[in-house]
């Protein structure tokens, strides 16, 4: 038995809950060419969200008809060569041949 079941919704009640008829397909192309952002054009056609909207545009074909936007800024090279510098490093202590520094300071202020 390979018969057609229809859905129980029927065709206008989906249309009415954000279904996309022709007459809804040719307003969103119009509202679009008239450069409406995807809220804009969802808040106009009333029950459909702006993803809808988004997600028929590219269906549609229609996506990329605006203008570019503008190029964002160019980073600028840096002045130095190999990025950041490390902080320099302090130098070795002196080789301590016994007592420490200061013992030993302390036993010439003693003298």
């Amino acid at each position: 038995m390979s018969s057609f079941v229809k859905s129980p919704v029927s065709e206008g009640a989906l249309q009415s809950a954000g279904g996309w008829s022709e007459a809804r397909v040719e307003r969103l192309k119009a509202l679009l060419a008239l450069g409406l952002s995807a809220r804009q054009i969802a808040q106009a056609l009333g029950a459909v969200s702006r993803n809808a909207v988004i997600g028929k545009i590219h269906r549609l074909g229609l996506a990329g008809g605006g203008p570019p936007s503008a190029p964002g800024r160019r980073a600028r090279p840096s002045a130095r060569p190999g990025g950041r510098r490390k902080a320099p490093s302090l130098p070795p202590p002196p080789p301590s041949g016994g007592a420490p520094a200061t013992a030993t300071a302390a036993a010439a202020a003693l003298a």
